[in-house]
């Protein structure tokens, strides 16, 4: 018997909540020894900075969510799906202002999920010197959607632009996602913190 298709309830809700709580958070925090950010520019950082082809799948009790992109960022032409690195200031504030339409609210909520989840399995595990940031901020933001939204994951394949490809168990993917996640609880209880203005701009979706 085929597997019912996951619903997320208030889609637009769950995005805004994690891109304000989460970006809120990390953005205030210094590096002690040197009073740096942990990365200078998160909007591009997170949503504009580079594409991923994956497929995941995601479970949650009897039902199933597969999401399947190629060459894909958040920042992109909605039309072609071409990445558009230019306009990540703007993807980033739909977002985070829930300024997305509320027809493909959903649908924005799986592609970010997924491409993060996704773009964790590329980052570079934290150092002392290098704290993997993007892969360290992405982190928090799936794990708040897995835990507030029941989800698990039961596999990630990840494609290169060469053809080479490696799949994640839901087990690898999580033992991946702690490792930057705990990085992330360090920084956010050990680092100094500090104020920083907010810029908004919009976007016209189609």
């Amino acid at each position: 018997m085929a597997k019912k298709k996951i619903k997320i309830e208030s889609p637009m809700q769950v995005i805004v909540q994690a891109f304000v709580q989460i970006v809120d958070a990390f953005r205030v925090k210094r590096n002690p020894l040197n009073g740096k950010e942990l990365i200078t520019n998160i909007p591009t950082q997170l949503v504009g900075n580079m594409t991923r082809s994956f497929v995941a799948v995601w479970t949650r009790d009897d039902g199933t969510k597969k999401v399947s992109l190629s060459e894909f960022q958040p920042a992109r032409n909605l039309e072609t799906g071409e990445k558009r690195k230019d306009l990540a200031g703007k993807f980033f504030n739909a977002l985070r202002y829930g300024t997305i339409p509320k027809a493909i609210a959903e649908r924005e909520f799986w592609y970010t999920l997924s491409y993060f989840a996704a773009s964790i399995c590329k980052g570079k595990i934290p150092t002392p010197d290098k704290r993997s940031g993007s892969s360290t901020i992405m982190s928090h933001f799936v794990r708040y959607w897995m835990e507030s939204q029941g989800l698990s994951l039961e596999s990630l394949k990840i494609v290169e632009s060469s053809g080479a490809e490696l799949t994640y168990t839901g087990v690898q993917f999580e033992r991946m996602l702690g490792i930057f996640h705990d990085n992330g609880v360090d920084i956010l209880e050990n680092w100094d913190n500090s104020k920083k203005g907010q810029k908004g701009e919009a976007i016209d979706w189609v």
